[in-house]
């Protein structure tokens, strides 16, 4: 039996096309859609698909269940690491970026992906993709969205690598390159905001924005508003010490910060699949009145540019929507945890928060290395990885690999056959 590529031929062991039988037909209808279970992977029938990864270097050497496993649900291409708004609710990874000392003294550390390797591993997954004739990456049955985001603790727009011609890409080439060769997916896009002063990143976002024109609906936009940014710390902070007038002045950077980003952002924001001013909290009443200061100062920049604000804009603004931090990562400390819980105490937590520990994905990191995770408990996929330079970057997970092999036993177990 031989199965499609790109629903025009067959595959065969021997490399040969052929016009598609029925029987192949029946078969790629069959499994042309993913179960929502780890548990059901195996039942595919890897034989009739194996040979048809010829030719993608990403995956030289790799079997194609091996590939199958990898990609499903791999919801994070993490494109750049680190970040420098050292946000207190974030991932416990989400430190702030190596220094130049760091990187002179470690010639193989990186916070960026390779532009080659993420050209490579972008082409090849979606090439691999074409060939089955679905989906691979596959995150919808898991978290009922088919987008893909280019960061994990870090802020997407920020990132930047060079070619083999030395030519500077940043997020909206990646972003490019994501809408082309990954047809059936959605991008996820999530900032925190922009200095007004930095003119790189606003072209960044100039650039995002006619992306975003050209591939309508494809991509998923979150500006992320909430007390947790280091300005805002330091403004809270400020308070506490009695300096009001230096506390308005960090709220002031802020608010003009988020007010900015949000504007520049105007030109796209019909064309997005979705958009959001994503607002997080612990007191809602709080983070919605920073919400209405920023949205007065967006709204005084359309007043005086002479721009009418789209209508998802307008509604995103005057929407009470968000959720309450969940008790993960930094956030663990904002509920006045201060010692690292153990294995126990995480999954009370988990339980408390109905935090579903059965959803997990999987992550590439910026060297290659896969991991996977549930949010609460993540492991390292140590026998498998995609072909790198052997770089560095900051580990992904801090929790043990014997906590998360338990949480997420099934996915791993799978995985770890298939060496």
């Amino acid at each position: 039996m031989r199965i499609s590529i790109q629903n025009k031929y067959n595959y065969g062991f021997s490399g040969r096309k052929a016009p598609m039988d029925e029987e192949s037909k029946a078969y790629y209808r069959r499994t042309a859609k993913y179960s929502k279970y780890t548990d059901e992977l195996p039942k595919w029938k890897f034989k009739y698909f194996e040979g048809i990864q010829e030719g993608l270097e990403s995956f030289k050497g790799m079997k194609i269940k091996n590939i199958f496993a990898l990609l499903r649900n791999l919801t994070v291409i993490a494109t750049i690491r680190n970040c420098s708004s050292n946000c207190s609710d974030c991932c416990e990874n989400a430190q702030k970026p190596p220094t130049p000392a760091d990187f002179k003294r470690d010639k193989k550390l990186t916070r960026m992906m390779p532009w080659e390797q993420y050209e490579q591993t972008i082409s090849d997954i979606g090439e691999l993709s074409d060939r089955v004739g679905i989906d691979l990456l596959n995150t919808r049955s898991n978290w009922q969205s088919d987008a893909t985001a280019l960061f994990l603790d870090s802020d997407s727009i920020y990132y930047r690598s060079k070619d083999k011609n030395g030519v500077v890409k940043d997020a909206a080439d990646a972003a490019e390159l994501y809408l082309e060769k990954l047809k059936k997916r959605s991008l996820l896009i999530t900032t925190a905001g922009v200095v007004q002063s930095d003119s790189r990143t606003q072209e960044v976002i100039t650039k995002l924005n006619d992306v975003i024109n050209k591939h309508p609906k494809r991509v998923q936009l979150n500006i992320s508003i909430n007390e947790f940014h280091n300005l805002m710390q330091a403004s809270q902070k400020a308070l506490e010490e009695g300096n009001i007038e230096k506390s308005m002045r960090y709220r002031e950077l802020y608010t003009n910060r988020m007010a900015n980003t949000i504007f520049q952002f105007i030109p796209a924001i019909e064309n997005c699949e979705y958009f959001s001013i994503l607002t997080t909290w612990l007191d809602k009443e709080s983070v919605f009145k920073l919400k209405d200061e920023i949205a007065k100062k967006v709204e005084e920049k359309a007043l005086k540019n002479d721009l009418e604000l789209p209508a998802k804009l307008v509604k995103s603004l005057n929407t009470e929507s968000g959720r309450k931090i969940r008790p993960l990562g930094k956030a663990i400390k904002l509920y006045g945890i201060t010692d690292p819980p153990n294995a126990d105490e995480m999954m009370k937590i988990a339980m408390e928060n109905e935090i579903d520990l059965n959803k997990f994905y999987k992550i590439l990191d910026a060297n290659g290395q896969f991991y996977i995770t549930n949010e609460l408990f993540t492991s390292k996929i140590d026998n498998l990885r995609l072909k790198s330079k052997n770089l560095k970057t900051p580990e992904i997970t801090k929790a043990t690999k014997k906590f998360g092999a338990k949480i997420i036993r099934g996915e791993l177990k799978i995985i770890r056959r298939m060496k």
